[in-house]
């Protein structure tokens, strides 16, 4: 009889155990995205289906010369991570900086998801601010973002919903409500959080739709398995003063409303380490 309690009390502190691992989603997301860079810093490309890095890329994951160049500026640790979970703890959002060895911290935003072999990285967008430019001669873009299409059926909704609010320079008007909402600019110093912070700056930035063939948006898009995130992964028109184009990520929730974006990463591309 003893015998028996004894095995009983070791499975029910092993299902106990089993219970506490799963119950920081947040901390697994944070600890997958952070081994992530570990392997971007190590010049491995790892499984996510949409990446944006600094550098000169056409957003359809890491090339091997940006994975290259990812390794030339010598990535460092990640800190100031902020993690939103999804109601259902399987997918996430994040925001934060990863460390280099010289200049400023990259700003990275990223999608996560869960599945039986633990969290991954879906989608990540890694920065370096740039400095606004004026220009008075918009007779050229001086970037424009040649990205080939790739959109889940999934996603189509959400590429929509992006995609109109663009078009009509309305996009403050599908900017979630939440407070944990992040928006980072191309520039230094520009990230604001909650929504109620966010809209008025997104109005004031007034990036516009960047049309592809068609005048279909250049947009990759997909859906976490569990069907609460998006993310759309497509180029925007700068301000017209600035006459260029944005690399830009948003990060989409759903809501009793529809699809609202949680999060906007926007960037221009520097050249590499060379």
């Amino acid at each position: 009889m003893r015998t028996t309690w004894a095995v009983l009390l070791i499975v029910s502190v092993a299902t106990l155990g089993a219970r506490v691992a799963a119950a920081d989603p947040a901390g697994d997301a944070d600890a997958a995205f952070a081994a992530y860079v570990g392997g971007l810093a190590a010049g491995s490309a790892g499984s996510a289906d949409s990446v944006i890095t600094p550098f000169f890329n056409d957003g359809e994951g890491v090339g091997s010369d940006q994975l290259a160049d990812l390794a030339k500026i010598k990535l460092g640790k990640v800190s100031g991570v902020s993690t939103v979970v999804s109601p259902g703890g399987k997918s996430a959002w994040l925001v934060a900086d990863v460390a280099r060895k010289k200049g400023s911290a990259l700003r990275a935003t990223a999608v996560l998801a869960a599945d039986d072999t633990g969290w991954h990285v879906v989608a990540a967008h890694l920065s370096i601010a740039t400095p606004h430019v004026k220009t008075g001669d918009c007779g050229a873009l001086t970037f424009e973002w040649d990205l080939t299409a790739d959109v889940d059926k999934a996603a189509e909704p959400a590429v929509a919903a992006v995609a109109g609010a663009l078009d009509a320079h309305r996009l403050a008007d599908i900017v979630s409500d939440d407070k944990h909402a992040v928006a980072i600019g191309s520039a230094a110093k520009e990230r604001w959080t909650g929504g109620a912070a966010i809209k008025p700056e997104v109005k004031k930035l007034g990036v516009g739709i960047a049309l592809g063939t068609g005048d279909k948006p250049r947009a990759i898009a997909g859906v976490t398995p569990d069907g609460q995130l998006a993310y759309v992964t497509m180029a925007v028109d700068a301000p017209s003063a600035y006459c260029t184009q944005y690399r830009a990520q948003f990060v989409l929730a759903t809501d009793k409303a529809g699809w609202r974006v949680a999060s906007q990463h926007y960037s221009e591309r520097v050249r590499s380490p060379e």
